[in-house]
């Protein structure tokens, strides 16, 4: 009766950790909201070389670099490996990251695998 239950609830969980990342990636809308969320963003980060940054543009491309500049339409992100700054339209961006923090799929993946790890050792001592 354990077991099942048991895998009864694993088996939700991973359902709802599909269902969640697929609407977790859904965001590419050209709406007021995501413009001002975009700009929030780059506000909080500030300016300057510490102001590091990778965006992600709807033409799919990746930029990582340090904020040097932020104005009501867009901001300049400089390219500090080859020194060169592109002018950035917020209505471009698709999501603003900090190049430096642990990416969700990698927590996702270590928090399935330590679920399935744990299962299996419950069901293996015979619970």
């Amino acid at each position: 009766m354990l077991k099942k239950t048991l895998s009864l609830l694993m088996v939700i969980v991973l359902l709802q950790i599909g269902t969640l990342s697929g609407v977790a990636t859904s965001r590419g809308d050209n709406s007021e909201t995501q413009i001002s969320m975009v700009k929030a963003d780059i506000a909080k980060r500030g300016l300057g070389e510490k102001a590091i940054v990778r965006v992600k543009l709807r033409n799919e491309k990746e930029l990582k670099g340090y904020i040097s500049e932020a104005g009501d339409d867009r901001f300049t992100l400089t390219i500090s490996r080859i020194n060169e700054s592109v002018p950035v339209a917020y209505s471009d961006v698709v999501e603003v990251k900090n190049p430096n923090a642990l990416s969700s799929k990698v927590l996702l993946v270590l928090g399935v695998g330590v679920m399935a790890t744990g299962s299996i050792a419950i069901m293996a001592s015979g619970w």
